[in-house]
């Protein structure tokens, strides 16, 4: 949930267990250490802690999902216990759950709210860091029968970038790591990375890092 999020929760039953986290924002710099603000989970919780808005909460169903399970339950059993390094203990398990969920972005449910995507948006996201190459706004669009507009204001809705920047950001940090990584030359990085316009790519380049990609080669090297 984040900061001012309203929620309720239905009638609860004899063998039901509520457990509610209530978190300050300064606890989460590890997690987000270890998990990095270029991903939605990453960056749901950095806008969740300064307010930034966004979505109101990330559902996960993953009840069946034992590392969650063991993670969740040595949050509490910490929590509950006097246990010694009490916060470095928890702060670090809060930093593994979050990198189990990373790998559960397929589990996430759209909320009933009219108002929000999570979900839709996750699955765009997703997209970006998987086939970074190829993704398309249009196909997903088509492919979960909604309009490209309704689509590109939910991604935009809920990161503050469009998915045009947020892909090209992805293909330009990938150009970055061939350059610094490898003996590719530039001409075979922008196949790599999916583009075929040459001098789009180098003005993109230069505009995130401020030197042509062959100057940031030699700078890595040197």
């Amino acid at each position: 949930l984040g900061r001012g999020a309203s929620h309720e929760i239905e009638r609860a039953e004899y063998e039901d267990i509520a457990v509610n986290f209530i978190v300050l924002p300064q606890f989460f710099d590890t997690a987000l250490e270890r998990i990095g603000a270029d991903n939605a989970l990453g960056r749901f919780i950095a806008n969740s802690v300064s307010r930034a808005g966004g979505s109101d909460f990330l559902l996960f169903r993953v009840a069946d999902v034992l590392p969650v399970q063991n993670l969740v339950e040595n949050l509490v059993w910490t929590l509950v216990n006097d246990t010694k390094n009490r916060r470095r203990i928890t702060q670090n398990t809060m930093a593994l759950l979050f990198l189990e969920l990373l790998n559960c972005t397929d589990k996430l449910a759209a909320s009933e709210n009219e108002g929000d995507h999570s979900a839709l948006v996750m699955t765009a996201l997703r997209e970006i860091e998987e086939n970074y190459r190829t993704a398309s706004l249009t196909d997903i669009a088509e492919k979960y029968g909604v309009t490209i507009s309704y689509l590109s204001a939910a991604v935009h809705s809920t990161t503050g970038f469009t998915f045009k920047s947020l892909l090209r950001r992805k293909r330009m940090e990938k150009a970055a790591a061939l350059l610094s990584g490898t003996k590719l030359s530039v001409s075979d990085i922008i196949m790599a990375v999916g583009y075929e316009n040459t001098s789009y790519f180098y003005r993109a380049f230069s505009e995130m890092y401020g030197v042509t990609p062959r100057e940031y080669r030699l700078r890595q090297r040197g």
